[in-house]
């Protein structure tokens, strides 16, 4: 075996074990339990779930969009507990990039070009590294999406695609404006670009095919619409700070290759310049620009990789050339051992602060659930998820983060104020029928009821307080 091929299956080793540890998702997201709950749901139903009974605010019709991915998910939980959900993260999001990576290399990109914009990507990608969302199929699915539209390949097998697009996540609107604007970017092909115009408006009515029909995409209206600034995933980035740098850093060299290559195409532009913009104006878009990337970019800086093959002339460095293969190789064995160490097959549930600063009130809900505390409990803005996951049958919780798909934007804003503890926060206890308040021990709710009258505090620890209504009898 040649250097060049050991100097090619050593940048391989590097990269891909550190897209391992970036991506692989350490400890349980809020969302994580929704996506446990509304699987549940579906298998003990058998019916796809249009009406909330976990929580006692107001709510709407339930527009579940991703619920095809929870009934999947749900057994696999069944089966392999957070075992499963860790190789089902690692699956979707290596597995992206992965196809992203061949995609590229269909394309004409040479292996170590390629694995270059892999390795300035997969920090961006780690924003959706984490046990399990129904964004990662999305991930997928835009990959596969992105080669058919660069490779010429798209045929009435895309409708299809979008059907269960739809069902799986309100990612699909990604997939959609994508379709639409590589369309306008083949404005040079008039032949393609009316195949593509007819293929677009036919992906556009498959999506129609969901349990919601045209509600679901009034609640996806309502979702861009909201301008609640209180979930962090759904603020903007920060620009010139170090605020994301990674994705700032990435967005800098994207447009710095397109200038540079003076790209024609239309359609690289179009399509990198949403995926920065979606990026830029909110969090949980940032992995897109990165998968994005490795699509497209790739090809582009190409020509001059290859020109700076055949142009410089190296001087032969026999022990280096020697070393770097080894050394590449050894660097990736101690990130997977380092890796293996950290346990990666379990999946942790925090249950106290830490400088993540996602942890969960297991000790709370453990004394519920011993002492059988059954009413309605205000919970914590972040933790309801998990409550409501906990509790199911027991307790019945206030809003949580699936927002306006299940509440009403009243009830959503009650409870930020409650869970921040804003003026007004306590409207939340007072105008709806709380009898159980669970918070974290730092809040100054939680303070406040201390000294409440007609509040008991039932049990504390470093992460979360529990307190009872006193004028009501608890079972």
């Amino acid at each position: 075996m040649n250097r060049s091929r050991l100097l090619v299956i050593a940048a391989h080793a590097l990269v891909w074990s550190t897209a391992l540890v970036y991506l692989c998702g350490y400890a349980a997201t809020y969302d994580l339990w929704a996506y446990l709950s509304q699987g549940r749901l579906i298998w003990e139903t058998g019916a796809i779930p249009r009406v909330d009974h976990d929580s006692y605010l107001p709510t709407g019709p339930w527009i579940c969009h991703n619920w095809l991915a929870s009934a999947l998910l749900y057994p696999f939980y069944l089966a392999g507990g957070g075992a499963a959900l860790r190789v089902i993260t690692l699956v979707f999001m290596v597995g992206a990039l992965v196809l992203a990576y061949r995609s590229a290399r269909s394309a004409g990109a040479s292996p170590l070009g390629t694995l270059l914009v892999v390795a300035l990507a997969i920090p961006s990608l780690s924003v959706g590294g984490m046990p399990f969302r129904p964004a990662m199929i999305s991930f997928v699915l835009l990959v596969l999406l992105l080669h058919a539209l660069r490779a010429g390949r798209v045929g009435w097998w895309i409708p299809v695609l979008f059907v269960a697009w739809v069902n799986l996540h309100a990612g699909v609107l990604i997939g959609l404006v994508v379709m639409g604007l590589w369309t306008v970017g083949s404005w040079r092909e008039p032949a393609t670009m009316k195949r593509l115009a007819i293929l677009t408006a036919a992906s556009a009515a498959a999506t129609l095919v969901n349990p919601y029909h045209v509600r679901y995409w009034w609640m996806v209206w309502e979702i861009l619409g909201d301008r609640n600034k209180d979930i962090t995933e759904w603020q903007p980035v920060a620009w010139l700070t170090n605020h994301y740098p990674e994705f700032q850093v990435l967005v800098a060299l994207t447009l710095a290759v397109l200038l540079a290559a003076r790209l024609r195409d239309a359609r690289c532009w179009l399509v990198l310049a949403l995926m920065a913009y979606a990026g830029s104006r909110q969090i949980r878009q940032i992995p897109l620009l990165g998968l994005a990337a490795v699509v497209l970019l790739p090809p582009i800086i190409e020509p001059w990789l290859r020109r700076l093959r055949e142009r410089e002339t190296w001087a032969p460095m026999p022990l280096l050339e020697r070393l770097l293969p080894a050394a590449a190789a050894a660097l990736a064995g101690l990130i997977v051992g380092l890796w293996f160490r950290s346990e990666p097959w379990r999946l942790r549930v925090p249950d106290r602060p830490n400088a993540s600063g996602i942890y969960y009130p297991v000790g709370s809900v453990e004394f519920m659930k011993a002492q059988r505390l059954r009413g309605n409990l205000a919970v914590f803005f972040p933790w309801g998820e998990y409550a409501a996951w906990q509790l199911h049958g027991q307790c019945r919780v206030s809003a949580d983060g699936r927002h306006v798909s299940v509440f009403t934007r009243d009830a959503v804003n009650r409870s930020i104020d409650f869970s921040l503890g804003r003026d007004g926060w306590r409207a939340l206890l007072s105008n709806y029928p709380t009898t159980l308040v669970l918070m974290p021990s730092s809040s100054p709710v939680t303070q406040a009821l201390q000294r409440e009258p007609g509040w008991k505090l039932l049990y504390a620890d470093t992460g979360s307080a529990l307190f009872a209504k006193t004028a009501e009898r608890l079972p």
